[in-house]
C-alpha cells in the first residue's frame, strides 16, 4: 500500500470515529448536542490515534528527506533540495501543530465526556479557548493558501 493510500485510509478511520451521531439539528436549526461519555471518549480516542498516526507519518517523512538528501550533488539537484528542505519544513510545522492540536482537544473531549465540565456552556467555551494557533514559518507573514 502506498504511502498516499494509507494516509487517505487513516483519514476515513479518523473521520468516522470522530463523528457524534448524537449531534441532531435543533428546531433553530442549530445543534443541540446530547452529550455521551461514550461518544466523547471515543472521539478522544480517535483524535489521539490519529496523533499517534501523524507520528508515523513524519518519521517516515524525515527519514526519506535524509535519504534524498544523501543523493545527486549537482547544481540542479542542488535549488530543488532547498526547495523541497523548505517544503519539508512547512510540512514538519504544520504535522507539529496538528498533532499538538490533537492532544489538547482529545485532553477536552476526555474531560467533557468524564464530566469534569458542569454543564454545556463549560463545554463550549472550553473548546472555544483553544490555545494550539498555527505558526508561521520564519520570513513570512502569512500562511501559504489552501494550508
Amino acid at each position: 500500500m502506498s504511502f498516499d493510500e494509507e494516509w487517505a485510509a487513516l483519514h476515513r478511520e479518523a473521520v468516522a470515529r470522530l463523528k457524534l451521531a448524537s449531534a441532531q439539528p435543533a428546531a433553530t436549526g442549530s445543534f443541540d448536542l446530547k452529550s455521551s461519555q461514550p461518544a466523547w471518549g471515543k472521539a478522544s480516542t480517535g483524535l489521539s490515534e490519529l496523533k499517534e498516526n501523524l507520528g508515523t507519518a513524519s518519521k517516515w517523512m524525515n527519514s526519506e528527506q535524509q535519504e534524498e538528501s544523501a543523493g545527486d550533488r549537482s547544481a540542479g539537484a542542488l535549488d530543488s533540495a532547498v526547495s523541497h528542505r523548505a517544503v519539508m519544513e512547512s510540512w514538519r510545522l504544520r504535522l507539529d501543530l496538528i498533532q499538538r492540536e490533537c492532544d489538547e482537544v482529545a485532553d477536552k473531549l476526555k474531560k467533557a465526556g468524564d464530566s469534569h465540565y458542569k454543564n454545556e456552556e463549560d463545554v463550549k467555551q472550553a473548546f472555544e479557548a483553544q490555545q494550539t494557533r498555527p505558526q508561521l514559518p520564519s520570513g513570512t507573514s502569512s500562511l501559504p493558501e489552501g494550508r
